[in-house]
């Protein structure tokens, strides 16, 4: 039986986990969002471009306010411990921008801009290591104007990209080790672009075309063992683009174009073939643009036409088939996705609302919901003056990044990272008991 002293022991000690409980309610939320800073160098804003899988490294362009025909800036690195980072130019370079980071965040590739000839400017792909530094990805052969990163594999020793070169522009493969090597066409095609990678680097895939008329562009996976095959077309279709492979290179996706200029997003495996996922009702475009880590997800966007700006992001299974995600309160308009994760079962992107064009976060058990409501209110994180206009996402789906607006009215990119992160009513529930 409890004496009193010993209830009054367990009420101390209910209180003393209450108040902590409700002091890391207070003080998780200034560790979830934080805003990358202020621009390096004189610059005027920072712009996210992806962010690493798991601990997490974003990368991007540090925007100057250079009057140039080209993207004008450098290209940055930002880690919670270091913060915002320059990674320099390369030598001779007027401005340069970050565009990919490796799965570990060991590696990040991107492009350099310089004055040139016969073009007033050529571009160079580069790849940064925190061992390296910046390292310039070296052209094919007879190729000086025009190179530039596509994918790079898990750990960053792989990248995949396009080249400029003696027999024409042509995908290529680099390791430190080989250096870039060309790809070649499928056959009776007399260029390639390389467009995705798988997370161990040993696949690659692609499109690849002959110029004329009628032209094919035909998407095509290559291995080292097989060689470049293609994948041929949805039927009346001549067109393959924008494909990307699931992280085990047995699924690829892309989007397959007819006369008409109308796409349809597709989906590609070794058993069944080249396969449409259809529209959303009224719709006759569909473009893909990402899947989950085996393949079994697809996210993209649809619309009326590729005329039209209207447009709806959605979410594909072989179960459930294409399904709209809707729009945020107040839009209708236009919704694109930008991220997701690994397991399918988050998504992140941009829509309209009734306050303008926001950054969302989608989950089967809530939809779409803005990332201000959900960093708001199920974290309590203080976003007074913010405004966060797209977002994408982590492999795991636990770490958003994005461009936005801070309170001084600049354009700043910032990082929400949850992990670890409970959401506030269920902290103070569990204060409460």
């Amino acid at each position: 039986m409890l004496t009193p002293i010993d209830v009054a022991r367990q009420n101390s000690s209910l209180i003393r986990a209450s108040v902590f409980l409700l002091i890391a309610a207070t003080s998780a939320p200034a560790q979830v969002f934080t805003g990358l800073g202020t621009p390096l160098n004189e610059g005027v804003a920072t712009t996210p471009a992806g962010i690493s899988d798991r601990v997490p490294v974003v990368i991007g362009v540090n925007q100057s306010d250079a009057m140039l025909p080209i993207p004008s800036g450098e290209p940055f690195r930002w880690t919670k411990p270091a913060g915002l980072e320059s990674l320099g130019l390369l030598p001779n370079a007027v401005s340069g921008m970050g565009d990919l980071v490796s799965g570990d965040g060991t590696a990040i590739a991107g492009r350099n801009y310089f004055h040139g000839e016969p073009r007033a400017y050529t571009s160079q792909a580069f790849v940064w290591t925190k061992r390296d530094g910046l390292v310039a990805v070296p052209f094919l052969p007879g190729g000086s104007c025009s190179n530039s990163i596509a994918g790079l594999s898990d750990s960053g020793e792989v990248l995949v990209g396009s080249s400029e070169s003696a027999v024409g522009f042509q995908a290529f493969v680099w390791t430190r080790s080989t250096g870039t090597t060309g790809l070649g066409c499928l056959p009776g095609k007399t260029y390639s672009v390389g467009q995705g990678i798988s997370a161990d680097g040993t696949v690659i895939v692609g499109q690849s075309g002959r110029p004329g008329s009628p032209q094919t562009i035909e998407g095509f996976r290559w291995t080292k063992q097989e060689g470049m095959t293609g994948l041929g077309f949805l039927p009346g279709m001549t067109e393959d683009d924008a494909l990307s492979v699931s992280a085990d290179g047995q699924v690829i996706i892309g989007t397959t174009y007819g006369g008409d200029c109308n796409g349809q997003a597709f989906r590609w495996t070794r058993a069944t073939g080249i396969v449409g996922l259809g529209f959303l009702p009224g719709q006759n475009y569909s473009f893909a643009r990402a899947l989950s880590a085996d393949g079994s997800v697809v996210a993209g966007d649809a619309q009326v036409s590729w005329r039209s700006p209207a447009r709806q992001a959605f979410r594909w299974t072989e179960s459930g088939g294409m399904v709209g995600l809707g729009f945020l309160s107040g839009g209708g308009n236009y919704s694109i996705v930008l991220g997701l994760s690994d397991d399918g079962t988050r998504l992140a992107g941009a829509s309209d609302s009734a306050e303008g064009i926001q950054a969302y976060l989608w989950t089967e058990a809530e939809g779409m919901r803005s990332v201000r409501d959900v960093l708001v209110n199920d974290y309590g994180v203080d976003l007074a003056g913010w405004t966060l206009l797209a977002a994408t996402l982590s492999a795991d789906g636990q770490t958003l990044t994005g461009r936005g607006l801070n309170p001084s009215g600049q354009e700043e990119g910032w990082v929400a990272d949850l992990h670890g992160a409970q959401v506030k009513s269920r902290k103070l529930k569990e204060a409460a008991r």
